[in-house]
């Protein structure tokens, strides 16, 4: 009896040619993500041509003889050839043809040109902010958003493939004698046999689930995908993907700890995430705080404002999720509650139940989340409604902002610590440095780490900042913005200084003159500074304030408008008329504030978000505003530094413009003067007594100074 009949041979030919088909499919589909990069990366190459063409414009002649070559320089000159990229547009058969210029001098030529042009190459960098500024590169933008929205039908193709493609390379290969009668009439038996068992192995592949798998992929992949304009409004509406799937291909996955990857760093980074549920693409400095979060358990995330500590502590819930956990606690101020519920719902599939009201409601909602699981988000003050269950436990813990819980002896750190105590990993946030101020700083690390925090005062101040950073190391991460955002537009920064008029002048100085002898300096410094605010359709501040916005708006920018006076904000909210957003302070729920966020992008250029820069400098992301304005200098250093970082953070597709509304012959003059000395030596100076000084409120004896200089400037003019 033959090993197959004839009609089991021509079943199995047919099984074959179909595992064939499926073969190619499955290796198309794999390859997709590796070709759309590759063509990204051809267009970067010609872009980086074109960008190092340029600067040899900017080199002169010149530098092609710096080795004393003997170049004929003057020869060059006298044709016109003054810029290395002169001779480089030439070429050699163009430099042959100038009188004086051989063979062997053009080919020196070149071969300086060559040196010359790699030299500029190694330099120089294409930002995707560079690309996205040329019409003519939209393919970039496209290719970018369809990985970015076929990531997850990739990684299912390139998963197909690793499980299928050696069993179907095998099979269809000892399959291959069934094709035709005279080659299977010359087969052995044994391959024959081979060639059976194969041919029923790969009738079982067809009839199971990896057809279905294979046919959703592919079909995933033919859906059309509008690139051009339509990628790039999508590109400017939500950047942050873009910019770390271009860090993904162009290898630039910085850590932000480049300088000291010990073995300590190299163990996190050998950590795999299992992101399955992330609907983010993570920058390389990302990747390596959610592993740091997972890997050390307790720890204080300290990035700079505006990196993206929200999106590493949600990758670290996904990993935790997908690893079995269900329980998940964030602790934030109320401000940011309502953004912690978009975040979760916008990048993960887990769910969230906010704990808010009387202790009845919160029990109820408590008891909610121990039935559902998912993210429970609450507020400082609310948390002490939550009775702790240990049968229950916290897969991970977040307390964002956490500076607000350095006072060990308060309740709101309390009520902290007892949440904490059943958490089995816990995370704090803070983007303030508090490296700085190393009693709130050791006062943190002591409920995460004591251990840590008790070598800390072991060692009292008798270490330097090197052996710090390596006794924090375990429990302490924090990456800066110009470390590992390179793409983030430059900021520029405006003094728009304005000049009272005499109705101005004379309401600051009967002010001046009423309050100056205020034994209450802070309440005689206050009204100073918002005179020109108060002087109706006069005030010198609000006409320079409109006109930046009539510029913004000229320039397709968006703005936001910080000051520290309700009054002001009135003031300014009633001129913008429908520009204005709306106005962000103290009373504003934090649905509504992001309701206000969220309306600004719809609306035309140079419209307004007016913001309490106490109330709208906190935990806020506003992306969309490019165009910053201060309506008067704040007395606390970090009050601007605060407020600035909710426009210039990642995601940032614009040059950020800083404005700093000031009146000349004012308290604005003596505060900036005090501001930039104060800013000199918070530079210069790493000590924590000095540091907790410096970015306080000024004092009564330096708002006192304040008032007896402008009391006697003007003295002089009466």
């Amino acid at each position: 009896m033959p090993v197959l009949t004839r009609s089991e041979r021509k079943k199995a030919k047919e099984t074959r040619a179909w595992a064939l088909s499926a073969r190619e499919k499955l290796y198309n589909a794999a390859s997709k993500r590796k070709q759309y990069e590759d063509e990204i990366k051809e267009m970067y190459g010609l872009l980086l041509k074109e960008k190092v063409v340029s600067s040899l414009g900017q080199i002169p002649v010149d530098k092609l003889n710096e080795k004393k070559d003997g170049i004929k320089l003057g020869i060059l000159k006298s044709n016109n050839v003054n810029t290395v990229r002169d001779a480089y547009d030439l070429g050699t058969e163009g430099l042959k043809k100038i009188s004086g210029i051989g063979d062997v001098s053009a080919r020196l030529i070149q071969e300086n040109i060559l040196r010359i042009y790699n030299s500029v190459a190694a330099e120089t960098k294409v930002s995707l902010s560079d690309i996205t500024a040329s019409h003519e590169w939209d393919d970039v933008v496209g290719h970018l958003e369809f990985l970015i929205r076929h990531r997850e039908l990739s990684e299912r193709a390139e998963a197909l493939l690793a499980t299928y493609a050696d069993v179907l390379d095998e099979h269809i290969m000892a399959t291959e004698n069934t094709e035709g009668a005279f080659k299977w009439f010359f087969t052995g038996k044994e391959k024959k046999l081979l060639a059976k068992e194969s041919a029923e192995m790969l009738e079982e592949l067809r009839v199971s689930g990896f057809v279905e798998q294979l046919d959703e992929v592919d079909a995933g992949f033919k859906k059309e995908i509008e690139v051009s304009e339509k990628s790039k409004e999508r590109f400017m509406a939500d950047p942050i993907p873009f910019f770390a799937y271009w860090d993904q291909i162009f290898g630039d996955n910085k850590t932000g700890l480049e300088e000291r990857l010990d073995e300590f760093s190299k163990n996190i980074l050998s950590l795999k995430l299992d992101t399955r549920g992330l609907d983010a693409v993570l920058r390389g400095y990302q990747v390596y705080g959610a592993k740091y979060i997972i890997s050390q358990q307790r720890v204080l995330l300290g990035d700079e404002m505006g990196l993206g500590k929200t999106m590493q502590a949600l990758a670290a819930m996904v990993h935790l999720a997908n690893s079995g956990y269900t329980h998940f606690l964030v602790l934030c101020p109320l401000s940011v509650v309502e953004n912690w519920c978009r975040e979760i719902r916008k990048f993960t599939h887990l769910e969230t139940i906010v704990f808010y009201g009387d202790e009845k409601k919160c029990a109820q909602q408590w008891e909610d989340w121990i039935s559902i699981g998912g993210v429970g988000i609450t507020n400082f003050e609310t948390a002490r409604k939550i009775e702790p269950l240990r049968d229950v436990p916290i897969a991970l813990m977040v307390v964002d902002e956490a500076h607000y819980i350095k006072n060990p002896g308060a309740k709101r750190t309390r009520n902290v610590m007892g949440l904490g105590f059943y958490a089995e990993n816990l995370l704090f946030m803070t983007g303030t440095p508090i490296e700085n101020r190393q009693e709130e700083m050791l006062s943190l690390i002591s409920i995460l780490q004591p251990s840590v925090a008790n070598d800390i005062k072991a060692k009292g101040a008798a270490y330097n900042a090197a052996e710090f950073k390596k006794l924090v190391m375990p429990v302490y991460l924090r990456r800066v913005r110009k470390d590992v955002l390179k793409e983030l537009p430059e900021k520029t920064e405006y003094e728009d200084w304005v000049r009272l008029k005499d109705s101005e002048t004379e309401k600051y100085k009967e002010v001046l003159f009423e309050k100056g002898n205020d034994e209450n300096a802070f309440g005689a410094l206050m009204p100073l500074r918002r005179v020109s605010w108060n002087a109706g359709e006069d005030s010198s501040k609000l006409a320079r304030l409109l006109e930046i916005c009539d510029e913004a708006a000229e320039d397709d920018r968006r703005l936001i408008i910080f000051s520290f006076f309700k009054d002001t904000l009135a003031t300014v909210s009633k001129a913008l008329g429908e520009r204005c957003a709306g106005v962000i302070e103290g009373s504003v729920s934090a649905a509504d504030r992001q309701e206000i966020i969220d309306r600004l992008p719809e609306m035309p250029a140079g419209s307004a978000i007016v913001a309490q820069i106490t109330a709208g400098g906190v935990g806020l992301n506003i992306q969309s505003a490019s165009v910053v304005i201060f309506c008067e200098p704040q007395i606390k250093p970090s009050l601007e530094d605060q407020a600035l970082s909710r426009a210039y953070r990642m995601g940032q597709t614009k040059q950020v413009l800083v404005h700093r509304l000031l009146a000349a012959d004012t308290v604005d003059e003596r505060i900036m003067q005090l501001l930039s000395e104060k800013r000199r030596i918070f530079k210069e100076y790493a000590d924590d007594a000095i540091i907790s000084k410096l970015d306080s409120l000024f004092t009564k004896e330096e708002i006192s100074r304040i008032i007896e200089q402008e009391r006697n400037f003007y003295s002089k003019g009466l």
